[in-house]
This record gives structure tokens, C-alpha cells and sequence, in this order.
């Protein structure tokens, strides 16, 4: 029984407030990007890439390690995200070409993520407001 009249569908199940959304993207916005990204190349980016180019669109010149620090993922699973965005082959279809990685001019064990034109194109798309106004 639970004192503080919060109810049992808003818990998690572990006796803490349930979260409804991520911080960042709202549902809205996250369905109409995956929706943007799946009409233009014709497939579908899974959800955990999507996250990874919205983060390198949002700290440019980031690293493998930074980003899956932030996005609490694991370091494998960042590299194949990564990977997906760049221009590697996989499963018989090019990648994308969002996102280029260059060496760093400091640290060579480190690679600096950042988009290309093309990756660019696709943020402002993106970030762009909605044309029905929704």
C-alpha cells in the first residue's frame, strides 16, 4: 500500500515514479523523424542509430566513447550504429553517408565523429517544425 497516493499504473514496479518519455525528442517528433528517415532511404534506422546521428548532430567532433556515455549504450553497440551511418556496406546496401569519421590530429587511438553535407541536409530536415502545424 503506498502512502504517498501516487497510484500503482503511475509506478514502474520498483516503487519509483514511472517516466513517460526520454528526455529530448518527444514521441511527436521521434515518429516523424524515423518516418523522414525511412522515406528517404527507403528503409527503416533502427531507433538506437537514430539516437546515435541525433547525438553527433548535437556535439560535433564527438567521439565513440562520448556518445555511448551519453546515450548509455554499450561501446559495441555505439560502433555498429556508428558504422550504419557512414558509408559501410552491410547485409548487401551502402550505408547512408550521414556521418564521417576523422582521425585525430591529437590522439590517434581517437575518432571524431561529425555529419556530412548530406548528414547535415538531414538534421535541418529534421529539425525543421511540422507542416501540418501538429
Amino acid at each position: 500500500m503506498h502512502t504517498d497516493h501516487q497510484s500503482d499504473a503511475s509506478r514502474n514496479g520498483h516503487g519509483r515514479p514511472a517516466k513517460l518519455a526520454a528526455p529530448g525528442l518527444g514521441l511527436i517528433e521521434l515518429a516523424r523523424a524515423l518516418g523522414q528517415v525511412r522515406h528517404e532511404f527507403g528503409r527503416d534506422l533502427p531507433l538506437q542509430t537514430l539516437r546515435v546521428f541525433i547525438d553527433i548532430a548535437l556535439n560535433p567532433g564527438t567521439h565513440m566513447t562520448a556518445t555511448a556515455a551519453r546515450l548509455a549504450l554499450g561501446k559495441s553497440s555505439t560502433s555498429r550504429s556508428i558504422s550504419a551511418l557512414t558509408t559501410h556496406t552491410w547485409r548487401g546496401q551502402r550505408g547512408p553517408a550521414l556521418v564521417a569519421a576523422q582521425d585525430d590530429p591529437d590522439e590517434g587511438r581517437i575518432r571524431r565523429l561529425h555529419l556530412t553535407s548530406r548528414g547535415e541536409a538531414l538534421a535541418m530536415r529534421l529539425n525543421a517544425p511540422d507542416r501540418d502545424g501538429s
